[in-house]
C-alpha cells in the first residue's frame, strides 16, 4: 500500500481540472515519514483516491503521475517511455529538419 496525502477540502479543485501539480499548502496530512521521490496517494478530505504522483519536500509537493489507482513501478515507466516514443514516430520525428527532440519532459 502507497503512502497517503490527504488534501485540505476544496484543494483538489485543480487537480480535478487536470493541473499535474499539488502545491504544499493544498496538504492537510501526509502518512508518516514519506520521503521525496516516492509515489503517493492522494486523497480527497473525505477519503476518496484522486490521483497517485511523486512526494517532494518543498512548495511544490506533488507532481501527479496518473488520476487512476494503478501500479507505478518499472513496467509502468516502461509503457509511457514507449508511449512517447510511438507518439514522436507518429509525428515523423526525427526528420529532415532535425535529428533530435525531447522523449521526456520532466
Amino acid at each position: 500500500m502507497n503512502k497517503q496525502v490527504t488534501l485540505k477540502k476544496g484543494k483538489e479543485s485543480s487537480l480535478e481540472r487536470m493541473h499535474p501539480w499539488i502545491f504544499s499548502g493544498a496538504i492537510a496530512t501526509l502518512s508518516e515519514e514519506i520521503e521525496s521521490g516516492e509515489v503517493v496517494d492522494v486523497l480527497r478530505h473525505d477519503g476518496q483516491f484522486l490521483a497517485k504522483g511523486h512526494f517532494n519536500e518543498g512548495s511544490l509537493a506533488i507532481k501527479v503521475l496518473s488520476r487512476e489507482n494503478e501500479v507505478i513501478d518499472a513496467a509502468w515507466y516502461a509503457e509511457r517511455l514507449k508511449q512517447a516514443y510511438q507518439l514522436r514516430q507518429s509525428l515523423s520525428f526525427p526528420s529532415k529538419d532535425t535529428n533530435a527532440y525531447r522523449l521526456v519532459h520532466g
